[in-house]
């Protein structure tokens, strides 16, 4: 009997690290203390290398920061002050993700799909949800109203409140709102764009993560003055200078048609025909026999 009890023993606890094994979706590439995880009351600090699993809440600290990658690729950043719940990964017989949702409760993120169809990706927030089309985004979430924002830098995504109408964000550097459970607005003035945009901190500075948590030059969407040249100066055309057309001198007028002499002397200048015989005019010729 000792022995049977040590096989099932045994038995039971290779199972249980199989299941385990089974049930860990993605991994803690980088952390900066303090960040828990961990299922209702219990937690416990976060390494490089922790594992995560489907139904885990993330909770960061004032200082504290999580990059995970997940099994298909998918690079999730929880910035500071934040908290997050896993709360579906269903993945398919060719490691791609069916289901991929999580529940952002408050805080700062950014969202870098892997390998998965764009359809399988989906973000729950307090106001409403984050349809995901193939993309890199920040967005953050207000502890207090739940108003979410979102800064695109590739791809697209469709923000749909709890009960209203959705809107879907597809150029770079554009900024949308979960204004409540009842809107959702692409910001259009410039101005107000910049100033939500500017409260992103991935998007002032990436120094804190990773490379492959990085996406191509977001500073820029801070930035439209320059944007706008650089984008004018690499579209433009130089056409060649205008030709400008000398103007010409006018022709000379023509010959008058007078005949005989103009009064200023004697002989045969002037028109064709016969000499004059005598000189009116101031001429000091002398007349002929």
């Amino acid at each position: 009997m000792p022995r049977l009890g040590i096989f099932f023993a045994l038995l039971v606890a290779l199972l249980t690290a199989d299941a385990n094994a089974a049930d860990s979706l993605g991994q803690v590439a980088e952390v900066r203390p303090e960040a828990t995880g961990g299922f209702g009351q219990a937690r416990v600090s976060l390494l490089k290398g922790s594992e995560l699993r489907e139904g885990e809440t993330v909770v960061t600290g004032l200082n504290g920061e999580v990059q995970v990658v997940f099994s298909d690729q998918t690079r999730l950043v929880i910035g500071r002050g934040s908290s997050l719940v896993i709360e579906r990964y269903l993945m398919r017989n060719d490691g791609t993700p069916e289901k991929f949702a999580i529940n952002a409760l408050a805080g700062t993120f950014r969202f870098i799909t892997g390998n998965g169809d764009k359809n399988a990706y989906r973000i729950a927030t307090p106001t409403g949800t984050i349809g995901i089309r193939g993309t890199e985004f920040d967005f953050t979430v207000e502890g207090r109203t739940g108003q979410t924002n979102v800064v695109l830098f590739h791809g697209a995504v469709i923000l749909c409140p709890v009960r209203g109408k959705c809107v879907t964000l597809s150029e770079r550097c554009g900024v949308a709102q979960l204004v409540s459970k009842r809107e959702a607005d692409i910001v259009t003035r410039e101005a107000e764009r910049l100033k939500v945009a500017g409260a992103f901190p991935y998007v002032a500075s990436q120094s804190r993560l990773l490379r492959d948590f990085r996406v191509t030059r977001p500073a820029q969407c801070i930035a439209p003055v320059q944007i706008e040249r650089e984008t004018a100066q690499r579209l433009a055309v130089t056409d060649p200078p205008p030709i400008v057309p000398v103007p010409l001198s006018p022709p000379p007028p023509p010959p008058t048609e007078a005949k005989g002499n103009n009064g200023l002397g004697n002989g045969g200048e002037g028109d064709e025909g016969p000499t004059e015989q005598g000189n009116p005019g101031k001429g000091k010729g002398k007349d002929k026999p």
